[in-house]
């Protein structure tokens, strides 16, 4: 997974550059998210992986399917940001370059996605209170990713990035027996 990474961060930055110059943002992300969805499918990927099958044929074959799914034509850009991968064979790294593109999109917005885990569904006011206290502390928009996880027997754990608040109360206890056992661990 590294190796896509270093593969398709280039292509991703320059995307969003592109995208982000002409104001078109959502329609890059849009198509992005269409092409990424298209490699997905088993046979794509067979097709991908077939090697009698020229770079110019996967090209064009991904941009049907992605027209044909959405209904729409695709954008000349795009066509040619995937004709451009075609040439390179690099199609199959397409839903890494998107999620790198909305990862970038999000910093420029300022916007961070937290993951936010607890026993039992937040209500709709304790959800506005830890976003308006998680703006405050990360300087940012925040939208919440909730996730519901009996294991934590109660409380909260929060996670934003690199960031980690465990508010939970299995992690109290983890933290309690390290410290009776003396293992504390450096924080």
């Amino acid at each position: 997974m590294a190796e896509l990474n270093t593969i398709a961060r280039p292509y991703a930055h320059a995307t969003f550059e592109l995208a982000l110059e002409q104001k078109q943002l959502d329609i890059w992300q849009y198509w992005l998210e269409q092409l990424s969805e298209c490699v997905a499918q088993n046979s794509v990927k067979t097709l991908l992986a077939h090697p009698s099958v020229s770079s110019y044929e996967l090209g064009e074959t991904l941009l049907d399917l992605a027209a044909k799914n959405s209904g729409k034509d695709v954008d000349a850009k795009v066509k040619n940001f995937v004709r451009l991968l075609a040439a390179n064979r690099r199609l199959s790294a397409l839903a890494v370059i998107t999620e790198l593109f909305k990862e970038y999109r999000a910093q420029h917005e300022k916007i961070m996605a937290v993951d936010v885990y607890s026993t039992e569904a937040l209500d709709e006011a304790q959800q506005q209170k830890l976003i308006t206290a998680l703006s405050k502390r990360l300087d940012c928009q925040v939208e919440l990713k909730r996730h519901i996880d009996k294991s934590l027997i109660g409380g909260i754990l929060i996670k934003a990035g690199d960031m980690v608040i465990d508010g939970s109360i299995k992690g109290k206890l983890s933290r309690l027996m390290n410290t009776i056992t003396g293992r504390e661990l450096c924080n």
